[in-house]
């Protein structure tokens, strides 16, 4: 690629009229060269490029590099996207990814269990469709989201009946409490909380992961209990991460203050901490949050920083309600970094991967193998 065109792909990426591939390999690679020590100069070897580029591309994230990036010599650019067309020749030889079919992302898709036993598929539910509940409303709304309203103040006598929300595999839903809470369930979650809130605090039940906008109100806290811990809020935005086959529950704190207890636990979190319990030791520590990792899912992403293959493919299970399997000689230990959006079907972030040359999938009906 000579001179003249390489500028012609940057105008293109800075212009955003990059394909997916072209510009996910810019950012990658810009993400490699901004951890280098040594600025790019004199003449590029193309051969080293090219073997950088192979080894250690991984799909990263422009919002996190966009600034640095434009800051970059001429030289570091030019030798990027020269090799970019050597490196796509490359690729199409070394990645594997085999189909018999694609999969498609989860949606927004939910079943509510009413105190009754009365089972309500979501999905089934036209939007403004109500469903009467004694004293309470509950909405449909557009985008899959749940609104209730409290119609008398009798509603207050339903404080023991309680309803449960649950998302599946490659579903997610929103939720708008009695009280006014908002709460963004992620796939494989449930949600039990009591019809009406009791006068003295408002409890839930949390298996999965869900962000939580609690309505302030210091007369009565806010509770979300999940199997190890409680944490207890007047009025903030968190996000707690309980699946039970993570090591670790995860409690990132946006706005506001909560307090994290459990058997022989405690800790007060401030805005932009993160407490991490792990499941088997019990221990407890506090440290600060990577909000743009923890947050993605909400925000419509995945967004890996360091991090191991399984832990990916537990997510990439969840939202895509797929089968994971390992061949014996797959390097499980692997990690990655980068985004990708949870809007692509999965070939999209398989294929990313794959890229790095250090693992490859095989994807049949709804389940994917992961191979060496």
């Amino acid at each position: 690629m000579d001179k003249q065109k390489a500028q012609a792909l940057l105008n293109k990426y800075a212009a955003g009229n990059c394909t997916a591939e072209e510009r996910l390999l810019v950012e990658s690679w810009y993400n490699q060269l901004s951890q280098e020590t040594e600025p790019l100069a004199g003449e590029p070897d193309w051969e080293l490029a090219n073997k950088q580029i192979y080894d250690r591309l991984a799909f990263a994230r422009a919002r996190s590099y966009r600034r640095s990036w434009l800051s970059y010599s001429a030289a570091a650019i030019l030798l990027f996207l020269i090799s970019v067309s050597t490196y796509l020749y490359i690729s199409k030889k070394n990645t594997s990814v085999q189909y018999t079919n694609d999969v498609a992302p989860g949606r927004n898709s939910a079943m509510l269990t009413l105190a009754n036993g009365e089972k309500i598929d979501l999905d089934n539910l036209k939007s403004g469709e109500q469903v009467r509940q004694s004293h309470i409303k509950v909405t449909k709304v557009s985008g899959g989201r749940l609104v209730y309203t409290v119609l008398d103040d009798e509603a207050n006598s339903n404080t023991n009946a309680f309803n449960t929300i649950e998302t599946p595999k490659g579903g997610q839903y929103e939720v708008n409490l009695p009280d006014g809470t908002k709460v963004w369930l992620n796939a494989a979650s449930s949600l039990k909380y009591p019809v009406t809130f009791g006068p003295k605090q408002r409890s839930v039940e949390l298996h999965g992961e869900a962000y939580f906008e609690v309505a302030h109100n210091p007369q009565k806290p806010f509770i979300v209990a999940t199997t190890q811990q409680q944490v207890e809020v007047l009025g903030t935005h968190f996000n707690v991460n309980a699946y039970n086959d993570e090591a670790t529950v995860n409690t990132t704190l946006l706005e506001g203050k909560v307090k994290i207890a459990g058997k022989g636990i405690s800790a007060i979190l401030r805005p932009g901490q993160q407490s991490v319990l792990t499941t088997q030791t019990h221990q407890l520590k506090v440290q600060a949050a990577d909000l743009e990792r923890d947050m993605a899912w909400k925000n419509g992403d995945f967004v890996f920083k360091n991090q191991d293959l399984e832990s990916i493919m537990r997510q990439v299970a969840r939202w895509y309600n797929v089968e994971v399997v390992y061949e014996q000689n797959a390097h499980r230990d692997v990690t990655f970094g980068g985004w990708v959006s949870r809007a692509k079907n999965i070939s999209a972030v398989l294929k990313i991967m794959e890229l790095t040359g250090n693992v490859h999938f095989k994807v049949s009906g709804r389940r994917i193998t992961v191979m060496q």
